[in-house]
């Protein structure tokens, strides 16, 4: 999260050095100032349907950073949508809010893979 406020992008981990980002992501970034931004590879999601959630009470996740991502989706094409919960830090119940918007996808013929644990 650190490194990503002080790039000013959403970026995968900086390893330190071209070097040390090339070994992990790959012979293109020996060359390429940082490790590879996140938002610049939306447009390859196509016309795959995305739901973004933020948690009013997540410690870890601002809801502002959802928000931007949201943007950056929709600036590339992707078809996203953002919501605003009133939990966070409770996993039990996000599992079952977003269990629920994948079951509400498969009546527009996306093939989902999902299975809840206890």
């Amino acid at each position: 999260m650190v490194q990503c406020t002080h790039a000013g992008r959403f970026q995968m981990y900086d390893y330190g050095g071209a070097a040390a980002n090339a070994a992990a992501y790959g012979p293109e970034y020996a060359t390429r100032d940082g490790p590879p931004d996140i938002a610049a590879q939306y447009g390859r999601l196509g016309g795959m349907p995305v739901d973004l959630v933020a948690g009013t009470h997540d410690g870890v996740i601002p809801a502002a950073n959802i928000r931007a991502h949201h943007s950056s989706m929709l600036a590339a094409g992707v078809r996203a949508t953002y919501r605003v919960r009133a939990y966070g830090g409770a996993c039990v119940h996000m599992c079952e809010h977003m269990c629920g918007r994948v079951r509400g996808r498969e009546h527009e013929g996306v093939r989902v893979k999902y299975r809840v644990r206890a």
